[in-house]
């Protein structure tokens, strides 16, 4: 089990799992009861899937022929649809603060950038300019912090435009789903750490980092993403031992 995200309203996780015999899309509640199967693909490259603010809805990415697509599936595993097309990767989807708009990331312009999609009307805006990757737009709507293929660090620039700047840096830069944001800072997994990789906070105000997790296990074994809920207080991580686990920690602070 992989690249766990936790709704927004902290009550359900939506997952990557091969208990089907092939990686899929599973839901359950947080304590893990009620699960379902949402997708039902044989051997397809597929991920990242992440809740709509009103959890009615999921993004995900999805390989279908060459190249990767972003695609919408309702939160009872029906009304599978693509939001993107063509001869371009399409990746890494993330929903807006409102859930009107989709984040993603593509390579259209010959790099990877970030662009934002009008779901209604499925008109497509580029928001990066020095490339992107990995969008996650801040609660208040005023930013988009992500991360980039070849720069070290978690950058953030206005939606509306502006200059960006790197606010943290990271020793994997690119890491898709090591990384999330509460409305006060960023929790980031740090593979570097010692004696094991611990998952830490960087406070927007303060600029200091500090741990807050050192899960069990060895080296990269639980690298499987990380979800953090909006007050910072729940965290949802995957282990990967023989098997792979979802863990949930509450009050973490």
């Amino acid at each position: 089990m992989g690249e766990p995200r936790l709704s927004s309203d902290g009550t359900h996780i939506a997952y990557m799992s091969a208990l089907s015999g092939a990686e899929n899309i599973w839901t359950s509640d947080v304590n893990g009861h009620n699960t379902l199967q949402l997708t039902s693909f044989s051997g397809e490259l597929l991920g990242t899937p992440v809740w709509s603010p009103d959890g009615k809805w999921l993004v995900f990415d999805r390989r279908p022929t060459d190249h990767a697509q972003i695609y919408m599936i309702d939160a009872e595993g029906r009304n599978m649809h693509a939001l993107t097309e063509g001869e371009h990767e399409n990746d890494v989807p993330i929903w807006s603060r409102n859930g009107k708009a989709v984040y993603f990331t593509s390579d259209r312009t010959g790099r990877y950038e970030l662009w934002k999609q009008d779901v209604a009307s499925a008109v497509s805006t580029q928001i990066t300019q020095h490339g992107g990757f990995s969008g996650i737009e801040s609660y208040d709507g005023r930013y988009l912090y992500y991360v980039k293929f070849f720069s070290s660090g978690i950058w953030r620039m206005p939606i509306d435009g502006g200059e960006e700047e790197r606010i943290l840096d990271l020793p994997e830069p690119w890491y898709t789903r090591h990384w999330d944001i509460s409305e006060s800072g960023v929790y980031f997994y740090d593979v570097a750490a010692s004696p094991r990789p611990a998952i830490k906070y960087f406070d927007f105000k303060t600029r200091r980092t500090t741990t807050v997790l050192k899960p069990a296990g060895q080296a990269m074994e639980w690298s499987q993403g990380i979800s953090f809920s909006r007050d910072g207080r729940t965290l949802l991580y995957g282990m990967r031992h023989s098997t792979s686990t979802l863990m949930v920690a509450d009050e973490i602070h």
